[in-house]
């Protein structure tokens, strides 16, 4: 009696495994297609030889960022636009800056930590705000206020700062 137990048990788990992976995987999915879709519109429309990572931006305009780096090896960055329907990326409309010369993530976190070392910083992404691409910082202070500050990508010039509040 205890062995079938055993058995009925084991079947159990691992019946209930395999569906908690398939739903997984059944969510996942469309992320994981949007991803290669825009990875494999970089490399085919521009110079970029590796990517790196890729993550997504959602702005006025939704995008997949990809870092990398060309052909030759430097660093780049390409904004791959997801079309409205995400269909498909937009191949046309993708927009890539080298990284050599622009100011970099680590650069803008430190400058937002010599300001408040006392801020938690969540997420630095490249995006786009206002026609301009940026780096969009992600992060909460000491209150746990949560913030999105703005910085020009090439520059690092400070352009805006949204507070989230439920107050």
């Amino acid at each position: 009696m205890l062995r079938k137990g055993i058995w009925i048990g084991l079947f159990v788990l691992l019946t209930t495994g395999f569906l908690v992976n398939r739903f997984y995987v059944s969510v996942q999915t469309d992320y994981w297609q949007t991803n290669t879709k825009a990875v494999q519109t970089a490399l085919a429309s521009t110079n970029l030889g590796q990517a790196e990572r890729v993550e997504a931006f959602h702005g006025s305009r939704s995008y997949q960022i990809i870092y990398g780096k060309d052909k030759q090896g430097s660093g780049m960055v390409v904004w791959v636009p997801i079309k409205e329907d995400k269909s498909e990326p937009a191949a046309q409309e993708l927009h890539v800056e080298m990284t050599d010369g622009a100011v970099t993530e680590e650069a803008i976190t430190s400058a937002l930590l010599q300001k408040n070392p006392k801020l938690d910083i969540m997420r630095v992404n490249a995006g786009e705000y206002k026609n301009e691409y940026v780096w969009e910082v992600f992060y909460k202070d000491e209150n746990d206020r949560h913030y999105y500050d703005y910085y020009n990508f090439r520059t690092g010039s400070y352009i805006d700062t949204f507070k989230l509040s439920l107050q």
